[in-house]
Order: structure tokens, then C-alpha cells, then sequence
């Protein structure tokens, strides 16, 4: 199974990114403090509804912002499936 695509609105740092996702492997490289450990945590989230880093939920909505979503779509070997978290 591998991850697509990935779509954050109002996550954390993140107004609103998508990412299409290639075949192989994904490397994500940055200065500090730019979101790496952000598109982490989305990916985390969506995969087991909790995070790695925090117990309140607010914390993972943008400022100002009343609520965040993440989309992504997972491939496995005969399906694509598509996940959404709010």
C-alpha cells in the first residue's frame, strides 16, 4: 500500500498543499520549523485518528481557523482509496 496523494487545508502551517505522490520513494527536505514534521503528522492522523504529538486537537488547526482537513488517496495492488479526515 502507498500514499497517493496527500491534501491538507488549514492544518498547521498549512493553508492549503497538495501533494501527488510518485511511484518509489519520497524524500522531504527543508530548513527548520517549515512543516516536514507537519505532512509527518497529517499522514499519521489519518492513518491511526490520533496524533504523535499532541492530545488537543486545536493545536492541529491553523490560527483563526475553525476547523482542518485532511485527504489522501492510498494505492494498493487493485484499488485506489480514498481517505478524509475533518
Amino acid at each position: 500500500m502507498k500514499l497517493k496523494n496527500l491534501k491538507l487545508s488549514h492544518f498547521r502551517n498549512y493553508q492549503g498543499i497538495e501533494l501527488c505522490l510518485g511511484p518509489g520513494l519520497t524524500i522531504l527536505t527543508g530548513e527548520n520549523a517549515q512543516g516536514k514534521t507537519n505532512l509527518l503528522e497529517s499522514i499519521f492522523l489519518l492513518s491511526l485518528a490520533k496524533s504523535h504529538r499532541t492530545n488537543h486537537d486545536s493545536e492541529m488547526i491553523e490560527w483563526d481557523q475553525e476547523q482542518a482537513r485532511i485527504e489522501a488517496v492510498i494505492e494498493t495492488k487493485n484499488y485506489e482509496i480514498p481517505l478524509a479526515l475533518t
